[in-house]
């Protein structure tokens, strides 16, 4: 059975310990330059699946439907889905996890799990807000909605 507790706690030791080895500096999540070719997306999505714990299954980019394919599905050994995990780097943790994405990720995860009639137990959505001043994160242009105007973040 999978434990959210358990998966974060193992998440955070994987991402601790890229940081220890300097592959994962905290540059990595305040300098919006480090998401240029998902550097930081691709190294967090690596701690993300090995975070996962036997006898559970880490399925990858699943094609939920047409316009949803989560970072993570977590599938037990009777191929139910336990938990789906979405992860929203610096290029994309902004305004648009309220005016868009939450929506949507819910959405998506109530129009049916593959395989079963009811959703997954545990839905998950990490975001990269951090709580200090940051640098090249000038994304603004998507955004031509009043409901969610864009915050100054530089």
């Amino acid at each position: 059975m999978f434990s959210l507790h358990l998966y974060l706690n193992t998440l955070t030791a994987q991402l601790r310990g890229l940081h220890h080895l300097g592959l994962l500096p905290k540059e990595a999540f305040t300098n919006g330059a480090w998401n240029k070719n998902s550097w930081l997306h691709s190294r967090v999505f690596g701690a993300l699946v090995q975070a996962v714990h036997r006898p559970l299954l880490a399925h990858v980019e699943v094609c939920w439907s047409r316009n949803f394919h989560p970072d993570l599905c977590i599938v037990d050994p009777n191929e139910h889905v336990q938990a789906i995990i979405e992860y929203e780097s610096t290029n994309s943790s902004d305004e648009r996890l309220f005016g868009k994405d939450i929506w949507h990720f819910e959405e998506a995860i109530l129009s049916k799990a593959p395989g079963s009639d009811d959703p997954p137990p545990w839905w998950v959505l990490i975001s990269t807000l951090p709580t200090c001043r940051v640098k090249n994160w000038s994304w603004y242009a998507w955004n031509t909605s009043l409901d969610y105007p864009p915050a100054s973040k530089d």
